[in-house]
């Protein structure tokens, strides 16, 4: 990650498990998933120990996408169609892909990361500003 926090971080143990991107109005949203891209480098083993790639989303008014980004490569994967949160049948397709990635960030916090690794991120998580939209 540069030096521009995303609009969310879930921290579990010190370690980074998902993250998202905000926009106010619908016609941003490849802004918000660029953004996922742009504030991102790679998940260095010393800080993410085995975690290969970083779940996240993307929001824009009512539209939501969920998206895994690879931690070698910076690429970002689709796991979601998009989602139009003014449509109930999406609300509920969103509900549904949160309880199926809540078992990868619960399995993400078992995850070990070196002490002075641990110690930075504490560190770095003051540091971290955000960028201007």
């Amino acid at each position: 990650m540069g030096t521009c926090r995303p609009d969310f971080l879930l921290y579990v143990n010190d370690i980074l498990l998902f993250k998202g991107e905000e926009k106010a109005v619908k016609d941003d949203f490849n802004n918000a998933k660029d953004d996922l891209s742009k504030k991102f480098s790679t998940l260095d083993p010393l800080f993410f120990g085995d975690v290969k790639f970083l779940m996240c989303y993307a929001a824009a008014g009512s539209k939501l996408g969920f998206f895994a980004i690879d931690g070698f490569t910076g690429n970002l994967v689709p796991l979601t169609n998009l989602f139009d949160l003014h449509a109930p049948e999406s609300r509920f397709m969103v509900i549904e892909t949160i309880i199926n990635i809540v078992p990868s960030v619960h399995q993400g916090r078992r995850q070990k990361t070196h002490p002075i690794a641990a110690e930075h991120v504490r560190m770095r998580k003051g540091l971290l500003r955000s960028c201007p939209s």
